[in-house]
C-alpha cells in the first residue's frame, strides 16, 4: 500500500500543479476536483484518515463550487459555512496525533480559496494551504506528495508571477 501510495502522489502532484496555472476559477475548480479526488486516494493508501477525510469533503465541495461557478453564480457564504463545519467534524473523528490538525487548517483555508470569485485571490490562499499540506505529508511519510506541495508552491508562485502580477500591475 506504501508504494501505491506513492505513485498516486505522482499524480497528486500533476493535477494540482496543472490547476493552479488556469486563469479561471471554473477551470482552477476542475483541476481540483481531480486533484481532491487523487489525495484522498493518496491519504487512504497510507493509512492517513485525516488526510483522508479532508480529500473527501473537498472533493464534494469542489465539485459544489464548480457547479456555481459553471453556471456563473456567486458561491454562496453559508454553503462555505457548511464544508468548513464538515471539515471540522470530520477532523474530530480523524484526529489521532498533533499532525492531524494541520489538514484541518489547510481544509478551511482551502473552503475560503475555492469559494473566490478571483483567481488571483484563490491562488494567494493556496501557498497557505500548500505550505500546510507540506507538513503533514512529511509528518505522515507522504514523501511524493511531500514534493508535490513543494513543486505546487513554487507553481502558485510561478502562476502569480505570471498571472496576477502582470494584472495588479495594470491597476
Amino acid at each position: 500500500m506504501f508504494l501505491a501510495g506513492q505513485i498516486v502522489g505522482v499524480f497528486v502532484t500533476i493535477a494540482a500543479v496543472i490547476s493552479m496555472q488556469f486563469k479561471t476559477m471554473k477551470n482552477i475548480l476542475a483541476g481540483q476536483i481531480v486533484a481532491n479526488l487523487l489525495l484522498m486516494l493518496n491519504c487512504a493508501l497510507l493509512s492517513a484518515w485525516a488526510g483522508a477525510g479532508t480529500g473527501i469533503i473537498a472533493t464534494i465541495q469542489t465539485i459544489v463550487n464548480y457547479t456555481f461557478s459553471a453556471r456563473g453564480k456567486k458561491i454562496p457564504v453559508l454553503l462555505t459555512i457548511f464544508f468548513m463545519i464538515l471539515y471540522v467534524v470530520s477532523s474530530f473523528f480523524t484526529y489521532k496525533v498533533i499532525a492531524d490538525s494541520l489538514p484541518l487548517i489547510a481544509s478551511l483555508i482551502f473552503a475560503v480559496a475555492v469559494m473566490q470569485e478571483k483567481a488571483s485571490v484563490c491562488r494567494l490562499l493556496s501557498l497557505g494551504n500548500s505550505a500546510l499540506w507540506l507538513t503533514y505529508d512529511f509528518c505522515i511519510g507522504a514523501y511524493t506528495t511531500t514534493l508535490t506541495h513543494i513543486i505546487l508552491l513554487v507553481s502558485v508562485i510561478a502562476a502569480i508571477v505570471r498571472l496576477d502580477i502582470k494584472e495588479w500591475k495594470k491597476k
